[in-house]
């Protein structure tokens, strides 16, 4: 998190903000909040001439900010001062005012989403556009746990039928400035018109674990404008791995587990990196439980499933899909984007994993407060299983990861200088 002094000076010598760099990974955020307050001073805060390049750094050079970004612009970041010049030539995809003030028309919701969590089947947690939007877009993929939070829609962002989003609003949309490169119009975004592109389906691959099947994702393009289409983007389909698997031994889920704990175990101390791992028994109510890699923990015995942790960590704490999870007596059951679902089960054409009837963690899972408190034991025990492989919590709703509460992200980012006294009339 970067936190910045924001501080307006009354001088008329001085007309930018200073930022406090606490962090290396928060250069790029600090000078780009200076970029967009920064004046026409000639001076740095020490009353020191400065040039052009060095007046967008501004007085950082206390917490090495300055000599951060002298090595980023001499280095990848040179595109920050494209455009600065009247004489530059910048290409029109990189001008922002070609969007008429509505980039929200090109880049969707799930573009948004896509973005933000930098996965391309990422969507809303709200599949059909609505005024939530405009307030706050909540984002979901089908690899990760829970949703996160992308801020308020962009500008021109359908919230509704002929509806867009401005300046955190629902509103009338309007049609796009014929000088921008868009043309058209707002829609509600639900793809009728032109609408989703065939399946395409990629190799089909399996991780050969012992019944398990192989697995095929499948994915589709939304042709809209906006990129809006009603339903999900992603799917998996089971096939056949007998050729796949044929040169290798099968593994059981339990010597897969232990390989995928040992690699968690370097991330998180609390498992045991010798103590393997398990498969648990399929749940009806928490259909990801037979498909969640459990590792025995370094202390207090029994297993738990780092869902959590890992969920931002680029490491996948799932059995592969098409592992076999559960047997009903009639049908097997395999894994289908991390839920343990009967061989024929099909996924509606409309309907996005995470709106499977499955109990889950549920909330935002956005960085956390640097106050915030650590997760809770009943989040813990919800994840965890007994020496034997039984749930520790049986019955028990999901837990919900609480929102920050708001004091924790409060800072005093701005101080007010008055102006000049008035002289009294007596002197």
């Amino acid at each position: 998190m970067v936190q910045c002094a924001g501080i307006t000076l009354s001088d008329p010598s001085f007309s930018d903000s200073c930022v406090r760099i606490l962090h290396r990974c928060d250069a790029f955020v600090a000078n780009f909040i200076v970029a967009e307050f920064r004046g026409e001073s000639n001076k740095d805060l020490n009353g020191e001439k400065v040039n052009e390049r060095e007046r967008e750094v501004g007085g950082a050079e206390g917490h090495g900010g300055r000599n951060e970004m002298r090595g980023w612009e001499r280095g990848w970041a040179t595109c920050l001062y494209d455009g600065g010049d009247p004489d530059d030539a910048v290409g029109d995809e990189l001008r922002h005012e070609r969007f008429g003030g509505a980039p929200g028309t090109v880049w969707g919701a799930k573009r948004q989403c896509e973005l933000l969590l930098r996965d391309r089947d990422a969507a809303p947690t709200r599949p059909t556009p609505e005024p939530q939007h405009c307030v706050q877009l909540a984002c979901r993929t089908p690899h990760r746990t829970g949703f996160y939070y992308a801020g308020p829609a962009l500008p021109g962002t359908a919230c509704g039928q002929d509806m867009w989003c401005q300046g955190g609003s629902c509103v009338k949309a309007e049609e796009v400035p014929e000088s921008s490169t868009l043309g058209g119009s707002v829609t509600d975004g639900t793809g009728e018109d032109d609408g989703w592109s065939t399946w395409q389906e990629g190799a089909c691959r399996s991780g050969c674990t012992m019944r398990s099947r192989g697995f095929r994702e499948r994915r589709r393009v939304c042709n809209t404008i906006s990129g809006n289409c009603d339903g999900p983007s992603y799917d998996v389909a089971l096939c056949d791995d007998s050729k796949i698997c044929a040169k290798k031994r099968r593994s059981s889920t339990g010597e897969l587990a232990a390989r995928k704990c040992g690699e968690f175990a370097t991330l998180l101390p609390e498992l045991d990196p010798r103590g393997g791992g398990l498969q648990a028994p399929h749940d009806p109510t928490r259909m990801w439980m037979g498909c969640a890699v459990f590792c025995r923990r370094a202390s207090g015995g029994g297993f738990y499933a780092p869902r959590i942790e890992l969920n931002d960590a680029g490491l996948d704490p799932y059995f592969p899909d098409g592992t076999w999870c559960h047997h009903d007596g009639a049908n097997d059951y395999f894994c289908l984007q991390h839920h343990c679902l009967p061989e024929n089960f099909k996924m509606g054409a409309q309907m996005h994993v995470w709106e499977l009837p499955s109990q889950d963690v549920w909330g935002s899972f956005n960085a956390r407060a640097l106050d915030a408190p650590s997760p809770s034991a009943a989040l813990r025990a919800y994840l965890s299983l007994d020496d034997r492989g039984a749930p520790l919590l049986r019955g028990a709703p999901p837990p919900l990861l609480p929102p920050d509460p708001e004091d924790y992200w409060e800072d005093d980012d701005y101080v007010e200088i008055p102006g000049p006294l008035k002289q009294s009339k007596n002197e």
